[in-house]
């Protein structure tokens, strides 16, 4: 939720309406794809969930950020230069 939310502030600054759909878009696709999934997975309230499938979801979020990170960034050189 804080990135979402530094991210449309951020974008309230930025002159074009496209630039923040690029942000938003890519924060949110990986959130509703690999992090809320993965979250849900390690909460695993019921007890169904191996040690393999906490392993994999602590990975996917992992992934997921770092990903992210990386688009962000793109987004944002390409918004400089």
């Amino acid at each position: 939720m804080g990135l979402v939310v530094i991210i449309l502030l951020g974008a309230i600054f930025i002159p074009t309406m496209w630039v923040a759909f690029e942000f938003t878009g890519a924060t949110v696709g990986v959130l509703l794809a690999f992090i809320f999934p993965a979250s849900i997975s390690l909460k695993d309230p019921h007890g169904i969930a191996t040690r393999k499938d906490k392993v994999i979801s602590v990975c996917m979020i992992i992934l997921a950020v770092f990903s992210n990170a990386i688009v962000i960034y793109s987004d944002a050189y390409a918004l400089l230069t």
